[in-house]
């Protein structure tokens, strides 16, 4: 159960600091609503735009990150003690701007992601590679 508390804390942390720190932008509004805009390099994900950031597991700071050479469209694992976070936003956003958390695996079988991208959702990932391990079930549990 620590384990899931510190995850929570993590997720809080990780909003708190795009709500508070100033990473988010409200993008100038426009005749149709408007995607968030984002601090940082802008590189593509299946035709969005898409931004990537470091995660400090200990001061929960976010940095901008640049992806590295070779990623494509997926992501590889960080250096012990971060988190690869990216967020993707959508041409044109749903009211309200809505959000999607990917939990796992990035980039693979995407189509509901894109999907959600067409229909205005924002996406965002949080690598959690180094926590999960496969259980004999073939299941994944995150580790304690």
């Amino acid at each position: 159960m620590k384990h899931w508390t510190k995850v929570i804390t993590l997720i809080a942390g990780i909003v708190c600091a795009f709500a508070f720190a100033g990473t988010i932008h409200a993008a100038e509004a426009s005749g149709q609503n408007a995607s968030l805009s984002f601090d940082g390099e802008k590189s593509a994900w299946h035709g969005f735009d898409r931004y990537d950031f470091i995660l400090d597991e200990d001061t929960l700071a976010i940095a901008p990150f640049k992806s590295l050479a070779g990623e494509g469209d997926g992501v590889k694992d960080p250096a012990k003690g971060q988190r690869r976070c990216i967020v993707v936003v959508p041409k044109v956003a749903a009211p309200g701007n809505p959000w999607s958390w990917q939990g796992c695996y990035w980039d693979h079988q995407p189509q509901a992601e894109v999907e959600l991208l067409r229909r205005g959702f924002h996406i965002a990932y949080i690598s959690a590679n180094a926590t999960l391990k496969l259980m004999p079930s073939g299941n994944s549990e995150a580790q304690k």
